[in-house]
């Protein structure tokens, strides 16, 4: 009975310590999970170490499942077009903006309370990306003028507000999608915002320049002229 009850407790801490890696990991945030039920069931003497571990691992997957369709479903209701749930914060592409917000354990402590944060694409100058590997997360990080983002790779970027870090290689596809798609939207933006002269207004303006080359006109008759052209 002694020996019982010591693998008991011992299977109580072992469930305990894989309970709280499960929940530091990110997968269950700061919410409780169907892990707690799992756990009081074990650690009260209502089953088994292999069936407490069973139980961490199918209410684990249940719930990251329900999870993500909920976020995805909540972004798609306020016209997300892209919605990714990282290690610890989601991302959310709109039209003309996105959105970092931190979420679950590991949002808390590395951000603390920082709540959303809006990023118009208009501000960002550039992207960076890594594709997650078998072990390391990868990130997309976003440049703004004034930012203040981490240059320290993969770890520094858990505490940049401008990162998005993700885990899993299957989760590239989608991170790639996103990154091109702002990086789309970057390249449109730019274009509207470089000024397109008329046609004849260049012509002009070009055979203005030959005629001051071909000394035709002085300088100070070329700059009079190119200023009238130019209003």
């Amino acid at each position: 009975m002694g020996g019982t009850g010591l693998g008991k407790r011992v299977g109580g801490v072992l469930l305990t310590i894989l309970g709280v890696l499960l929940l530091v990991g990110g997968l269950a945030g700061l919410t409780i999970s169907v892990n707690a039920i799992a756990l009081v069931v074990v650690l009260l003497g209502g089953g088994s170490l292999v069936v407490g571990v069973k139980l961490l691992l199918v209410g684990e997957t249940a719930l990251r499942q329900a999870r993500a369709s909920a976020q995805a479903q909540a972004g798609t209701s306020r016209g997300a077009i892209f919605s990714m749930q990282g290690v610890q914060d989601l991302l959310e592409v709109f039209e003309d903006n996105l959105t970092i917000t931190p979420r679950g354990f590991l949002g808390f402590m590395n951000k603390g309370f920082k709540g959303t944060k809006t990023i118009p694409f208009a501000s960002i100058s550039a992207t960076q990306f890594k594709a997650a590997g078998p072990v390391f997360s990868g990130f997309i990080q976003f440049s703004i003028p004034g930012g203040n983002e981490s240059r320290g790779g993969v770890f520094s970027g858990t505490k940049d507000e401008n990162t998005l870090m993700f885990g899993r290689q299957k989760n590239n596809e989608l991170a790639t999608r996103i990154k091109n798609h702002i990086e789309s939207r970057l390249r449109e933006l730019r274009t509207k915002q470089t000024p397109q002269l008329p046609n004849n207004l260049a012509d002009e303006l070009q055979s203005l320049g030959q005629m001051r080359d071909q000394g035709i006109l002085s300088e100070a008759e070329f700059t009079s002229s190119k200023k009238k052209l130019l209003g």
